[in-house]
């Protein structure tokens, strides 16, 4: 993960909504590790899972709030856990995950007995005790694929990590097992099982999840669409990634909106639809520190391709290419040149022998050829090559009846209606929004106390929906009117 460079007294990523820890008067703390176990293993009711959730999260140490917690107890020092059996796991899933976090990120003794038993709490974990701890469970992924890293096996945490994804998935809530999966994908160079996962769409959060999980997601998630080839995806993924609000920039923020621009010159040949409501530190990042991200989205925007030359090759831009590791997608903007020229030249010609063509765009013709057939095959382009000499037929009309494109049909009415969707609940979210509600009414009563919402829930016509439910904002949402 990348690390925040944000101050210690402005925290760069604000904390989602987040429930407050339990307090130790109603927490019984078992005397010891001994009676944790047993009362992990005695949990079998709803009931009896509810309270042993209440406990582990004051035992939790990233929880707020319990500081006094004696945390030693979630190690189980003295606790053999290597005799538990696969068929076992069900039953005592919420404690594993607790108690196996703890053990891989302090790195206890028998690491490679805690990590072989996590990979199997994330086989055959039960999903029901999995949803009752999503943000332990993301820290849970985390410290899994950390653990098969420094054991030098990430390979052993791929499949069970896809699996414990599968496992908590939760329709649109963001999940943060995503974003380690994503991450064992890219060292593991597995891009096209990272991308086949990128079909999810997020829209909202549960309480405690991670802000530095979600803009891992949308980073890592660019990056796994960049490496397939979409392009337009990656620069949606790296955008939203970008787009996120926050008080002061941090280096995953701006890897994003980096990316994001050079995404965007590959996808499109024009600039990144950055939003307009996006956080102003990120802006300001984005007009100050990446002049040579600028001066080639600007070229290219002007079709002016000495200028871009020139913007990728002076000492500062090549030096800050390096060091953001984005000189591979720079060299795949310069190399697509001829077809950026070969796009604006289709809109002149229709039919266009191969050589004529060629020296237009200024590259040989096996060059022309071979970019016009790779665009034809990726459906950027219509075009046909035949004849001797070869002639190039530009084609107007697609063929919209094809089966290839009532593929595409299909898929972009499905996502319509997806979107559809969520706009439909974001519209009934705003309108239950206490604060936005209150906000909306103080404006229109100038602040009058007649514009209180207060009468409306007296007489029980104002509801508010659950408190432990958040909403990650789309890049184009208005973060000044729904707060985040």
């Amino acid at each position: 993960m990348v690390n925040s460079e944000a101050g210690p007294s402005r925290p760069a990523h604000p904390a989602f909504p987040s429930v407050a820890a339990p307090s130790p008067q109603n927490v019984p703390v078992p005397p010891s590790p001994a009676h944790l176990w047993k009362q992990i293993q005695d949990s079998s009711s709803p009931q009896l899972l509810s309270d042993l959730a209440a406990l582990m999260d004051f035992l939790a140490p990233s929880k707020p709030g319990n500081e006094e917690a004696p945390r030693e107890l979630l190690l189980l020092e003295g606790i053999d856990l290597t005799s538990v059996s696969g068929a076992q796991v069900p039953a005592i899933t919420l404690g594993l995950v607790y108690v196996l976090t703890e053990r891989l990120n302090r790195r206890t003794r028998g690491a490679d007995e805690n990590l072989e038993l996590a990979l199997s709490v994330c086989v055959n974990g039960s999903s029901e005790q999995l949803a009752r701890a999503p943000w332990r469970v993301a820290q849970f992924a985390w410290a899994v694929l950390r653990a098969a890293q420094k054991a030098k096996e990430t390979a052993r945490a791929l499949h069970p990590l896809q699996h414990l994804l599968r496992l908590t998935f939760n329709n649109a809530y963001f999940n943060g097992v995503h974003a380690a999966f994503l991450e064992a994908c890219l060292s593991l160079r597995a891009i096209d099982l990272g991308y086949q996962s990128l079909s999810i769409i997020y829209s909202n959060v549960v309480a405690g999840t991670s802000v530095i999980d979600v803009l891992t997601y949308y980073h890592h998630a660019g990056t796994v669409a960049a490496a397939h080839g979409d392009f337009a995806r990656a620069s949606e993924l790296f955008t939203f990634g970008a787009s996120i609000p926050g008080e002061t920039p941090s280096a995953i923020r701006i890897a994003c909106a980096k990316r994001a621009i050079l995404c965007e010159l590959l996808s499109s040949g024009r600039p990144a639809p950055f939003p307009k409501d996006m956080a102003q530190a990120t802006s300001r990042s984005i007009d100050k520190g990446m002049e040579p991200y600028k001066k080639l989205s600007k070229a290219f925007e002007n079709r002016e391709w000495d200028q871009a030359s020139e913007a990728v090759s002076s000492n500062d831009a090549v030096a800050m290419f390096e060091k953001d590791c984005n000189r591979g997608l720079v060299t795949q903007i310069m190399q697509s040149i001829p077809k950026r020229r070969i796009l604006d030249l289709r809109k002149t010609y229709s039919r266009l022998s191969l050589q004529d063509l060629a020296s237009k765009v200024m590259a040989p013709a096996d060059a022309v050829k071979s970019a016009i057939q790779d665009m034809v095959v990726r459906d950027e382009i219509q075009a046909t090559i035949n004849g001797v000499p070869e002639v190039v037929t530009f084609v107007d009309d697609d063929d919209y009846a094809s089966p290839q494109q009532m593929v595409k049909l299909v898929q972009a009415n499905l996502l319509a209606q997806n979107v559809n969707n969520d706009l439909l609940y974001a519209n009934r979210a705003m309108l239950l929004n206490r604060k936005l509600l209150q906000k909306k009414m103080d404006r229109i009563e100038n602040k009058d106390k007649r514009g209180s919402i207060e009468p409306l829930k007296s007489r029980g016509e104002f509801e508010v929906p659950g408190d432990d439910i958040g909403q990650v904002r789309g890049a184009g949402s208005n973060y000044a009117d729904m707060g985040f």
